[in-house]
């Protein structure tokens, strides 16, 4: 793996271990979900959405967003389109890309002896799937996902996960695409960078009062010096939007 010099000559501190949410954060799925989700839209009569819309409604759990576009939330029906919408993702989802300037990113903090892991609201044996997939694996000292298709979210899986990592919150950097990462950074009390190249807006993203970045080159620049000291002057708790 090559990497340019600048890169090379950054000395990180501050932060031991970064955890990647998967979804929107490092594998760029968000056309793919917008895509499926208007089949099943369609199949109901039901106007479909555009990326930017998607982006600005989508919500964890995930029900709450099916509520908004008049998609049943609950019963029977809720469980057929979350198994639909796994199938088609299943099907498809080999060709989504890996964000921009996502391997490099990854692949310097491994260098630079940056621990990583993973968090996900995915299911655990998809997640597992997916990274393998991408031969990314080396790079992740644990993956974590939740234990069914629902997308209820990750806050219990959060806590499980920061207890098998044994780190201290205080040395943890969170890096996701949706309010709901910044919510459960918060609930485990720790740092959090959000990229606005996912499955939320960047207004919405702004809105909690963490850091946000349009690029993941720049992960690097919030580990250390002044932007570390930004990230600690804006922790907050999370009350939602």
């Amino acid at each position: 793996m090559a990497f340019s010099s600048n890169f090379l000559n950054v000395k990180i501190s501050r932060k031991s271990h970064v955890i990647w949410d998967w979804n929107g954060t490092v594998l760029d799925d968000s056309d793919l979900c917008v895509e499926i989700v208007n089949e099943i839209l369609l199949s109901q009569n039901l106007n479909t959405v555009s990326t930017k819309s998607y982006r600005e409604q989508f919500e964890f759990p995930v029900r709450i967003y099916y509520d908004r576009l008049g998609l049943p939330s609950n019963g029977p029906l809720f469980d057929r389109f979350s198994q639909k919408f796994i199938k088609e993702y299943r099907k498809r989802w080999k060709k989504c890309r890996l964000q921009k300037d996502a391997i490099k990113t990854i692949s310097f903090l491994y260098s630079s002896d940056i621990k990583q892991s993973i968090l996900s609201a995915g299911k655990q044996e998809h997640v597992d799937s997916f990274v393998h997939h991408h031969e990314l694996s080396v790079f992740f000292t644990l993956v974590s996902g939740t234990k069914d298709i629902y997308a209820e979210g990750k806050l219990e899986t959060g806590k499980q996960h920061l207890i098998k990592l044994n780190v201290s919150p205080d040395d943890c950097l969170l890096i996701g695409d949706t309010t709901h990462d910044y919510e459960v950074a918060a609930d485990l009390g720790i740092d959090c960078l959000l990229f606005t190249g996912g499955h939320h807006s960047a207004e919405r993203l702004q809105a909690t009062g963490a850091p946000v970045i349009n690029s993941l080159s720049k992960v690097n620049s919030w580990l250390i010096g002044k932007n570390h000291r930004y990230l600690r002057a804006n922790r907050r708790t999370w009350h939602g939007k």
